[in-house]
């Protein structure tokens, strides 16, 4: 039996922006995620089921999936150079990737509270099961629609 492939982040709109979120896989990482969240499976399964999820815990598992590196900015990707002295053309500005940080509380702040619950949702899942490519994509422009509705 072949197993299909898997990633381990998604693809959104977020605050009107494109970006991706990843929760790192290390076990540090992930202990950490759990010692302040609880077991990682009982929390997505609540934020899955509607039932009984906290806005804390949305907001930690997005803020999470954007956290600085080890020793790096977060979403930060710098352009390879080649040695100073081999090249002419001045070092290109650092790229921003995915969602900066200090994003997320203005972004959740600007929408009904369950907007990005099931963002939160998918992110876990990639995280511990990985998700089919097709499947690591969110749009807020429809979850929005819809946690209006249910409201």
């Amino acid at each position: 039996m072949q197993q299909s492939k898997t990633v381990g982040h998604v693809d959104a709109v977020f605050g009107g922006k494109r970006v991706r979120f990843e929760l790192a896989r290390d076990v540090g990482s992930v202990l950490a995620l759990e010692q302040e969240l609880g077991s990682l499976m009982a929390v997505g399964l609540r934020l899955e089921r509607n039932d009984g999820w906290t806005l804390a815990e949305v907001r930690t598992i997005l803020a999470r999936a954007h956290a600085p590196a080890k020793g790096g900015l977060a979403g930060i990707e710098r352009p390879f150079h080649v040695a100073p002295g081999l090249s002419r053309t001045p070092p290109a500005p650092p790229v921003q990737r995915g969602v900066d940080p200090l994003t997320i509380d203005p972004t959740l702040s600007a929408a009904p509270t369950g907007t990005y619950r099931a963002l939160a949702v998918l992110v876990l899942e990639a995280l511990m099961l990985g998700v089919p490519p097709e499947r690591a994509v969110w749009d807020e422009r429809q979850s929005t629609i819809l946690a209006e509705a249910a409201a």
